[in-house]
């Protein structure tokens, strides 16, 4: 592996600096088994922690260290002392205040029914994973193409709400976007015409050239613009009249 760390026998609590100022803490049975899990995640870009994920992509460190080595029936209780005093810390990317999850706190028939559903409602699980990785980004660590895509995969063929709609554009009607907006948005928008460059079918062609025969070309002293003949004369003469001609 290409971080630097020693691999420790045994088990307890442990902590993972993934910046100077960035960790996630967390128990085990065995320090090196999990953290070659949790390297092998993050570097593949499919850990289930979005929290853990941006940073790692942001910062690229990955330096775990032994808190202490317990008993595994200390962990739980070591654990949640931990997260007492940790969660919602600055720095602290872990998800949960509580320490009944992960490795050793789920129960056979937890473990079963979490199997059952992974199985059985790939869909409900693709939706929990990408509202987490909305949700729980860093502030200002954006998302990842790969998050992305797991994003996209879990919203695909869902429909919105009627009502969420009608509110959003009640929200949005009227309201200005900034120059400085409409400059970004022209930016990505040739960007994308660069990079994902369209044509028209022949068929598309042939309908624009039968929509646009025996249109002229006008200008009413600001811009071009293409109407039929009959448009032409009343356009031109009105145009001429607004300047005084």
């Amino acid at each position: 592996m290409p971080y630097d760390y020693t691999e420790p026998r045994g088990g307890g609590l442990y902590i993972i600096w993934l910046s100077d100022t960035h960790y996630y803490g967390g128990r085990t049975r065995s320090y090196t088994r999990r953290w070659r899990s949790h390297l092998r995640q993050l570097q593949a870009g499919t850990h289930d922690n979005a929290r853990m994920q941006n940073t790692f992509n942001k910062y690229g460190q990955f330096r775990p260290e032994v808190l202490c080595k317990l008993k595994p029936s200390e962990h739980q209780e070591a654990e949640q002392e931990w997260l007492d005093a940790n969660y919602r810390t600055a720095g602290c990317v872990n998800l949960s205040p509580y320490a009944c999850g992960g490795c050793d706190g789920h129960t056979e028939k937890t473990r079963a029914k979490m199997s059952k559903t992974r199985s059985t409602r790939p869909d409900l699980v693709r939706k929990a994973r990408a509202s987490l990785i909305r949700n729980t980004r860093p502030p200002g660590v954006p998302l990842t193409p790969t998050h992305r895509e797991a994003i996209s995969t879990a919203l695909s063929g869902r429909k919105q709400d009627p009502e969420v709609v009608a509110r959003r554009a009640e929200s949005n009607r009227g309201q200005k976007r900034s120059e400085e907006t409409r400059q970004r948005m022209s930016e990505a928008a040739k960007q994308r015409c660069v990079e994902h460059p369209l044509s028209h079918s022949e068929d598309t062609k042939a309908l624009i050239s039968r929509q646009q025969r025996g249109r002229v070309w006008i200008n009413n002293g600001k811009k071009n613009r293409r109407v039929w003949p009959e448009e032409a004369e009343t356009l031109v003469d009105s145009s001429s009249m607004q300047s005084g001609k």
